[in-house]
């Protein structure tokens, strides 16, 4: 580094911020980082991290606070396995009041944006190792580790001032913190909406950057890593409630580049290898994935791992599939959201027979296709589940008065208000009629009639 590049340390030292000691031995770290003179560093390590902190929590300068964060966060990425256990006594033993990681913390929360990320990148590298969590008191390590996660979920959330760097970053960062369980088990924990808020940005509407696209599928990648049975449950819950079969199915169909596959599909080999459990890879099938994949099989790609994941995923799922009956791939498809109309939606003969099983477990069918009446964006989906709705008043004996406990009329009232084709309209407007009045038989004969002839049946 040239010595005009440098940053003057001295002058903290000569302000009394920092000790001459240690203004010298910052001096010297962004001396051997650039020389790449690893030996120093090994052995300073400890130092050098509690004089960057001295930095961080004494200066009032934003550029100072800055260029030590920068050093920091240099000396983690390079050859961070020599250094990383050290770095974090060093930050453990630097508060006296055992606060541990509070003092980086707490620049989370500075209006300086560049500075929050800079602190989030360098607290994500250390709560994604073990030693972190050998601290103690563990209970205020887990604690600390919930806050970082709940600022990246907060974060993702896009608003007028977001930029795309800020986000990128934010992405960064959470790949490699949600590296380690604990830190998994944070970020998805239940009650949370972080998981929620990733998928928020692989919405077909928002059109995001593919950059943004590759960052946020690499992180949920991280998340199917998921270790002990805790976690995998966890992490498992949080997916299936984004539908994430649907997301994925969506990237398969929509996005080319090369790189966005390949993580995409390294993503759906771990789930359909039922890394997080039956269900999920139960509902990649019931989304259409696997057709999806096989589609992919035909093209000619040169990345051996690409060839790799699709074979292996269509071996996992044609399994699975052997073992399924008509009615399991009918509620896969309701359960992972995303909803076609395959000839079972049109098949009076599998509703006489299946329509009291969409009461097992609590009626999860029937919740989950309430569900998406009252939350998708897509008409097609709302389509589908009203017409399933339809039918399972029409076949169960006791379908109109289960379908009234949901209060699904409210919504059925706006779809008819918010620019959906006529046709749709009347369908909405029968199944009102219905719940209203009883008259399922003329509810449902319309309703079919009306699809039948969108759908050319």
């Amino acid at each position: 580094m040239d010595e005009d590049l440098r940053y003057p340390w001295m002058e903290l030292a000569r302000s009394h911020l920092l000790q001459k000691s240690e203004a010298e031995l910052l001096q010297s770290c962004e001396q051997n980082l650039s020389e790449e003179r690893e030996g120093f560093l090994d052995k300073n390590c400890r130092s050098v991290v509690g004089a960057i902190l001295s930095v961080l929590s004494l200066s009032s300068n934003v550029n100072e606070q800055q260029r030590a964060a920068n050093l920091f966060l240099s000396l983690l990425t390079s050859r961070k396995s020599l250094r990383l256990e050290e770095a974090i006594v060093a930050v453990a033993k630097q508060d006296s009041k055992r606060n541990l990681f509070q003092p980086l913390i707490t620049f989370l929360e500075k209006e300086n944006r560049a500075l929050a990320a800079s602190c989030a990148q360098i607290l994500a590298i250390l709560f994604s190792v073990d030693s972190t969590y050998k601290l103690e008191p563990l209970d205020l390590v887990k604690k600390q580790c919930s806050h970082i996660a709940d600022w990246f979920g907060n974060n993702l959330l896009e608003n007028d001032s977001t930029d795309e760097g800020f986000l990128l970053t934010i992405l960064s960062s959470l790949c490699q913190f949600v590296r380690h369980d604990n830190s998994r088990l944070a970020f998805a924990e239940k009650g949370k909406d972080n998981v929620k808020n990733l998928s928020y940005l692989l919405e077909k509407n928002k059109q995001e950057p593919v950059s943004i696209i590759y960052k946020t599928l690499f992180v949920l990648w991280m998340l199917s890593f998921a270790h002990s049975a805790e976690v995998k449950q966890v992490v498992a819950e949080s997916l299936e409630k984004i539908f994430i079969s649907r997301h994925i199915l969506e990237v398969l169909k929509y996005f080319t580049m090369e790189k966005v596959i390949r993580v995409t599909l390294s993503f759906t080999r771990n789930l359909a290898a039922g890394s997080l459990g039956q269900r999920i890879r139960r509902e990649l099938i019931g989304a259409g994935v696997l057709e999806q994949v096989v589609i992919l099989s035909s093209k000619g790609w040169s990345d051996k791992d690409i060839v790799d994941d699709i074979n292996a995923i269509q071996s996992c799922l044609e399994e699975e599939r052997k073992v399924m009956n008509s009615f399991e791939l009918y509620r896969e498809e309701v359960l992972s959201g995303a909803l076609n109309w395959t000839p079972v939606h049109k098949d009076p003969v599998f509703w006489s027979e299946n329509v009291q099983k969409l009461d097992k477990n609590n009626f999860e069918v029937v919740e989950m296709l309430v569900r998406l009446v009252e939350e998708t964006h897509s008409s097609v989906v709302a389509s589908i589940a009203c017409h399933d709705l339809a039918m399972y008043m029409k076949y169960h004996p006791s379908g109109r008065l289960h379908i009234q406990r949901y209060h699904v009329k409210d919504r059925l009232m706006e779809l008819m208000v918010t620019g959906e084709p006529v046709s749709e309209h009347e369908i909405f407007n029968e199944i009102l009629f219905n719940l209203k009045l009883g008259s399922e038989e003329r509810g449902v004969e319309m309703y079919s009639n009306v699809v039948s002839s969108q759908m050319g049946f």
